[in-house]
């Protein structure tokens, strides 16, 4: 099938309530006029941070999916995905990436595991030890500090450039990385980083300054505008920079729109930022 623009597989569930996933993932690689492929794992009446959603999960479906799109032959640019709620999905999503790997597509994975130090529910050992064979695959890996940690077995805390040091080594050397960025490293007196490595011997630090709100989807706006900038042949840290920009920028405004963690950012407001 003939591409007209960069053309994107993005795995993640959906929500009809609450901006994550996908309803961050397809209209941020749209604005930035990049075809989005969505292949959807779940759907959801609004995201787990509302009470009782209603969830069809199409796990079984995805495998089938992938064959019916391969059959099409639609080539693909990158692909990207984000949360993966079994290790079923996580072991199809592998090994779709590895056969597009042949094909010179690029594979973007968002690690969704945890955050704050913990696993988000229905999360565990194996959850993790799966992840980590997606994570080898990955070209880009964009996880949070919680997640690397976990990735890399190693304990979660308050961190400083040496200890980074031997987190990014260690990741490099537990799954056979490529580049990784990992978002909301914590340091002293209470600041963030994000640190990004084109190389194990090679990594960057973006100190971040800190803005009022917290809201869902962030970390999916975050690796939606790596994901763009990357197909577009920017470098890492260039795409990284944008990334943070573009999320500081959004929380920060929706938080004096008086925005809620529910409702997530007003992201219809801020997509011409990305153009």
């Amino acid at each position: 099938m003939k591409k007209l623009m960069p053309r994107v597989a993005a795995i993640n569930d959906i929500s009809s309530v609450g901006k994550c996933s996908l309803m961050i993932a397809v209209p941020i690689l749209s604005s930035m006029e990049i075809e989005v492929v969505p292949l959807v794992t779940a759907v959801l009446s609004a995201h787990t941070g509302f009470e009782n959603p209603v969830i069809v999960d199409l796990g079984s479906y995805l495998p089938k999916m992938i064959e019916h799109i391969e059959s099409l032959d639609v080539k693909f640019d990158c692909i990207f995905s984000g949360y993966l709620s079994s290790v079923s999905q996580m072991e199809t999503v592998k090994n779709f990436m590895k056969k597009e790997k042949e094909n010179g597509t690029l594979c973007l994975v968002d690690p969704v595991l945890g955050d704050e130090g913990v696993l988000y529910a229905g999360f565990n050992e194996t959850s993790v030890e799966k992840m980590k064979e997606l994570a080898s695959v990955s070209d880009i890996l964009t996880p949070n500090y919680t997640e690397a940690c976990f990735l890399a077995d190693v304990k979660y805390g308050v961190t400083d450039e040496n200890s980074l040091e031997k987190l990014v080594k260690k990741l490099y050397e537990t799954l056979n990385l490529s580049k990784v960025v990992i978002t909301g490293v914590p340091l002293e007196n209470d600041k963030k980083c994000i640190l990004v490595a084109e190389n194990k011997d090679d990594f960057k630090i973006i100190y971040c300054d800190y803005v009022e709100g917290f809201f869902c989807g962030t970390g999916d706006a975050f690796a939606s505008v790596i994901c763009g900038e990357t197909v577009k042949n920017k470098s890492l840290y260039e795409a990284s920079k944008k990334a943070h920009e573009f999320v500081k920028y959004a929380i920060d405004d929706t938080y004096k729109m008086g925005g809620t963690w529910e409702q997530g950012i007003a992201l219809e407001k801020f997509l011409d930022r990305l153009k």
